[in-house]
């Protein structure tokens, strides 16, 4: 499940605080879903190759 913590207070991460603060979870994970789509596709479709060199990068 989703994890929030207060750094500042808990820098360890030991208390979980989402269930405490769902708008706050909730604001963050459009964050997350916005920021992802703009994401090229083509690194979302492609699955990570096992071993060997990393793929090339695109040409501009």
């Amino acid at each position: 499940g989703p994890q929030l913590y207060d750094l500042a207070a808990d820098p360890r991460e030991t208390r979980n605080l989402a269930a405490a603060h769902p708008p706050i979870v909730e604001r963050l994970k459009q964050a997350v879903f916005a920021w992802n789509g703009t994401l090229p596709r083509r690194a979302a479709r492609e699955p990570a190759q096992r071993g060997g060199e990393a793929p090339a990068a695109p040409e501009r």
